[in-house]
């Protein structure tokens, strides 16, 4: 599993400095506290966020308190 740093510090180098930003993640329930880093992430205006999950069993209701 990611932890949330490390997520944040991997993405911070590779988004660009101005601009809209689509961000594909796939796999999300391998990454730790997911419902809290995309909720992160969606408040950010400059990006599109567009999600996938392989086993989504307890996710989808922990994401769907998120959004």
């Amino acid at each position: 599993m990611c932890s949330p740093n490390v997520f944040f510090a991997d993405l911070k180098k590779r988004l660009p400095g101005t601009g809209r930003c689509y961000l594909l993640l796939d796999n999300v329930e391998y990454l730790s506290d997911a419902a809290q880093v995309l909720n992160s992430l969606n408040h950010e205006d400059r990006l599109d966020v567009y999600v996938t999950v392989s086993h989504a069993s307890g996710f989808a209701t922990d994401v769907s308190k998120v959004f």
